[in-house]
């Protein structure tokens, strides 16, 4: 039985020590970042919650220059010939925006003063926030709303657009819209004006012709 323990208690401190080795490694190491953020939603937030606040805030000064990078990156591909939604940037940024999401609630949760919030995580957010309008999104919604309205007039007025095509960066833009939900309901600083993209962002996927029913 003791033997049992001490090696039990071993394997802990190897995991542990890997854990810090991944951690420390995706401050600038981007496939460490996404190897990190491979976890569900719960091993994930374990592991952020086991961490001081101190902690988080020098990761997040770390994690926040990434985002910036590849913010940068991406959109010079779009501009150039579009990007995947499994193109290195959307895939980094998307990690990031899970990170962020896991953090926000932890936040709130942890110490109960938005004084402890990382200023990285914040500004994280903002950037991750305005990547979510697209050129096409204002037009499009006003033109769903009008017809929705279901008058002649108005639909002969404006004539519904072709639907664009849904971004390449879908996947990446629910998370970030997932993210923002999280910071919004945690209370913590600045919600408001990171609630409105993710809110236009619900809107279209609601009224896209496409859109499924999720069953409950």
């Amino acid at each position: 039985m003791a033997e049992d323990k001490e090696g039990e208690e071993g394997q802990g401190q190897v995991a542990h020590m890997e854990e810090e080795d991944l951690l420390g490694r995706s401050k600038q190491d981007r496939a460490a970042l996404e190897e990190l953020c491979k976890r569900d939603g719960r091993g994930l937030e374990s592991l952020l919650s086991s961490l001081s606040v101190t902690r988080l805030k020098e990761l997040w000064c770390s994690w926040q220059l990434l985002a910036a990078e590849e913010a940068i990156a991406l959109s010079s591909q779009e501009d150039k010939a579009g990007c995947s939604s499994s193109s290195p940037s959307a895939s980094l940024l998307s990690a990031l925006a899970r990170l962020a999401g896991c953090s926000a609630s932890l936040a709130a949760w942890k110490e109960g003063t938005a004084a402890e919030v990382p200023e990285g995580l914040r500004q994280t957010v903002a950037l991750l926030h305005g990547l979510l309008p697209s050129k096409y999104m204002t037009y499009f919604i006003t033109q769903r709303l009008i017809i929705h309205t279901g008058s002649p007039f108005y639909t002969f007025l404006f004539p519904p657009p072709a639907p664009p095509p849904r971004s390449v960066a879908y996947p990446l833009r629910c998370e970030i819209s997932l993210a923002c939900e999280t910071w919004f309901v945690s209370g913590l600083p600045d919600r408001d004006a990171f609630v409105d993209n993710a809110i236009i962002f619900l809107l279209k996927r609601a009224l896209d012709s496409k859109a499924t029913v999720r069953k409950t």
